[in-house]
This record gives C-alpha cells, structure tokens and sequence, in this order.
C-alpha cells in the first residue's frame, strides 16, 4: 500500500487589454505570463538632486525596451519655457529645482546606458500622480496584475488522499474547483487596463521522489460509474510506502 501525498502548482496565462509584467502569486498558484515585457525594465523619477522621487514600469515603450536586456531610464522635470511663435513651450536647459502641483512641466527620460531621450511628456504635475500619463498603459497593466488573486485549488484524487493506494495502480488526479479565469481592472491616468489570468495546466508533485507530473488542463474527476475509462492525468506508485 501506498499513501498519497504531494503538493501542485496551477499554471495560469495571463491576457491582458495592455502590457503586463511577469510575477508569481502564492499558495500554490504560479502567475505565468505570456507577454514579453519584463519587470527589469523601469523608469526612476528623480528630483533635481538626484534623490528618487517614484518608479514605473516601462515595459517595451520605444528605443531598447523592446529587446531582452534589461533596461532602466532616468527621468526629471524641467520647467516648460515660453517661446515666441513655438507651438509648444520648451524645456529648461537644467531640471527644475522645486515642483509646483497645477504647472506644466516636461517630464524627460534618458536611457541609462546612452544617455539619450528616450521620452519626453509635456503634463500638468501633480503629486498624487508624479508620472502623470507616461507609460500610463504598462503601468495600469502592472498594477491590475498586482490586485489579481488567484484562488487555491481544491485537489482531488482517486483513491482520495487520506485512503492509501496499491502499488501498481494509477491514482486518479484532477482539480475539483475553481477553474475558471480571474481578472482585475486598474486606471491610471485615464487609461484602463484588464488582467484575465486563465488556467492551462497542473503541475503535481507526488511525493514519492519522482519528478513533478504535468497535466494539461484540470484533469478527469473519477467516475465510479464508469471505471474502464482512463484517467487523463495519474500518477502509479511502483514502491510501498515506509510510513
């Protein structure tokens, strides 16, 4: 005889309506991101000191952010300077040394790694929002992402884990519920962004030293009534438990 015992991880997708970076969620659950954005990638607002003033997410927006080496941007503001027939006011040549809420600035961002202008935003500050609308999309995906919850599988198996099983036969493993997406909505200024994290796959640990089992989808609840028919995911234990 043999007893069951064992843990699992339920891979979830993530589709989003934007962006999102990779992240892993507790109890059990692994958030497996499809998108190619990557968390390394972020823009650091600083003040004219230098000192840190907030940080987004800057996903794939433009120049090397798009590739697979990690990227980070620095970003000040500069007072925006009226220019006579200009359609748009210009940038002071030196950051701005102190920030008022309700005045236009330009937020401008330089790569790290070449000093160039890798963007540039011309916005009414405001504390609450440092970032105002830059990189609003990847970082209303970010914290969407942040607010999903997962919730914990409920396991089952044939024989059920607390009755032991006989050496050579298969035991039976599925997910009893839940197995449906979730989502989560967050805004940011005045862009909005879904996450839907879908379930795809299981991964059972058996606990019997042999490597991890993974099932595509929730698997086939056992059926009594039915018992030639073969299970779409098992495990068979070849060794008698010494518990």
């Amino acid at each position: 005889m043999r007893s069951v015992a064992g843990a699992l991880i339920v891979l979830l997708s993530l589709c989003c309506f934007v962006p999102g970076a990779d992240a892993d969620r507790g109890g059990g659950i692994k958030i497996d991101s499809t998108s190619h954005e990557h968390q390394a990638n972020v823009a650091v607002l600083v003040d004219s000191g230098g000192n840190t003033l907030a940080t987004a997410p800057i996903g794939g927006r433009g120049g090397s952010g798009s590739g697979t080496v990690p990227v980070s941007w620095t970003c000040r503001y500069y007072a925006a300077v009226g220019v006579a027939g200009a359609p748009l006011p210009e940038a002071s040549k030196e950051p701005a040394p102190i920030l008022e809420a309700g005045t236009f600035y330009w937020l401008i961002c330089r790569d790290d790694d070449s000093d160039a202008v890798t963007d540039n935003e011309l916005f009414i500050y405001d504390p609450a929002n440092p970032f105002g609308p830059f990189a609003a999309a990847t970082r209303a995906s970010a914290e969407a992402r942040a607010l999903l919850v997962a919730p914990a599988p409920v396991i089952a198996t044939s024989p059920p884990r607390d009755r032991p099983q006989l050496v050579g036969l298969p035991t039976w493993l599925w997910v009893a519920s839940p197995w449906v997406p979730v989502t989560a909505t967050a805004s940011i200024a005045g862009v909005t962004a879904t996450v839907t994290a879908t379930p795809r796959k299981v991964e059972w640990q058996p606990g019997d030293g042999t490597d991890p089992i993974t099932c595509a989808g929730p698997g086939k609840a056992y059926d009594p009534t039915w018992p030639d028919v073969p299970p779409d995911c098992a495990h068979t234990y070849d060794r008698r438990s010494t518990e």
